[in-house]
């Protein structure tokens, strides 16, 4: 077997566990499971996820090499997590995680091209099944009588999640193009998904991953005669954000109800997070958390009881070891793109973490498919974005002719 047919047969696998595994979930987070015959969903998603594994284990095993170093970690990061999902009993950041074990070698820009496709592919989908009536369309209503709709999803928050994904896509694969038009679709898309399912977070994460984005862009073309100065300027952007968020988060921690009355479900997520703080602790591998519209705590009595908090969530449910690795992770990926200059890539997980302190399920790779490039954190940079490190590329600038501008 070729090098070049044995590389194509590896692409595949792990686009095949990936098509899988998405397909399994859409079945769990969308309308489609009140259609279908509750065993046949249970046998679907179990077939589908258990194929997804098994076309990742045959790529590990068949076709990619590890150095010892690259397996002991993956190893023991993968025995750390197992145990806590044995703990928590929830497995769905083991099943993400194992992507971002498996990950070595995978063309990221073709991959981002492939989740574009089948994100888009799905909403799309689900969104002609439910305005026909085959599917249910997913109908929520706030306190104050306002109607959210899902499009075939089970929630709206579902959907949004779904929507700035797509959005984050399409910005970094459109990072090389610098011009107006791109602008026109995710604008388009941020403020439809608001109108149709009333979701906040998604909002302002995608106008400040379209702002970000904006500006970056009017920039970069003085960056390169302030080359030697570009890192310093992203890290002391860094700090600066670091800083700022972190006296905000620690003031409206400490004095939810000094929130604004227009955020006063950031504010109930608050409370409720304290709410499992108290409740379960901070143990080392984790909890079995109850969730649930009317479920008991410990130390409290039956009633709504949900942990949207992404940090806290983890925290809690997946235990201090995780939370330490994961933190640790993301502080050594950031640092790998501000060493690399991958500022597009830097604006977009920024916008998830923002995300993900009032939903988890961003963490996850049905709702957030750049969890894969943080397999460079253990094989190296250099590995997935071998295609896109070039120093200058040729892109558009506004209104202007072509000419070669610093990219990253």
């Amino acid at each position: 077997m070729t090098i070049k047919v044995a590389d194509k047969r590896s692409k595949l696998l792990f686009y095949f566990a990936y098509i899988c595994y998405f397909i399994s979930s859409v079945l769990s987070y969308t309308q489609l499971a009140k259609v279908i015959p509750s065993s046949v969903q249970k046998y679907t998603e179990l077939l589908l996820t258990l194929f997804a594994l098994s076309c990742l284990a045959a790529r590990v095993i068949f076709f990619e090499r590890y150095s010892p170093w690259e397996l002991f970690l993956t190893v023991a990061v993968a025995g750390l997590l197992f145990i806590t999902m044995t703990v928590s009993a929830s497995r769905l950041l083991f099943l993400t995680a194992l992507f971002v074990l498996c990950s070595k070698n995978i063309d990221f820009d073709d991959f981002m091209k492939l989740a574009l496709k089948v994100t888009s592919c799905t909403v799309l989908l689900l969104a002609l099944l439910s305005l026909s009536g085959v599917i249910g369309m997913g109908v929520k209503q706030r306190d104050d009588g306002t109607y959210r709709y899902s499009f075939g999803f089970n929630h709206p928050n579902h959907l949004g999640m779904m929507v700035f994904q797509i959005e984050a896509i399409y910005f970094y694969l459109k990072r090389h193009t610098v011009t107006l038009k791109k602008y026109i679709i995710p604008v388009a898309a941020c403020i439809l998904c608001y109108l149709i399912s009333d979701s906040s977070t998604p909002t302002i994460t995608g106008i400040m991953l379209i702002a970000a984005s904006f500006i970056y862009e009017r920039f970069q073309k003085y960056l390169r005669f302030m080359d030697r100065h570009v890192r310093f300027f992203v890290i002391a952007v860094l700090i600066v954000l670091a800083v700022a968020m972190g006296i905000m988060v620690w003031y409206y921690w400490n004095n939810p109800y000094k929130l604004p009355t227009s955020m006063k479900t950031l504010r109930t997520r608050i409370l409720l997070a304290k709410k499992y703080l108290k409740a379960y602790g901070v143990k080392l591998f984790g909890s079995n958390i109850a969730i649930g519209s009317n479920v008991a705590l410990p130390g409290y009595g039956a009633g709504y009881s949900y942990l949207d908090d992404g940090y806290v969530r983890v925290l809690v449910e997946h235990g201090l070891a995780v939370f330490a690795l994961i933190c640790s992770a993301i502080v050594i990926y950031i640092a790998k793109l501000v060493k690399n200059r991958r500022v597009q890539l830097i604006i977009i997980t920024i916008a998830f973490l923002f995300f993900y302190i009032s939903e988890q399920k961003v963490a996850f790779i049905t709702f957030n498919a750049f969890v894969v490039n943080l397999g460079t954190v253990l094989f190296g940079m250099n590995d997935e974005c071998r295609t896109v490190l070039e120093e200058y590329e040729p892109v558009r600038s506004f209104g202007k002719k072509s000419k070669k501008v610093w990219t990253f």
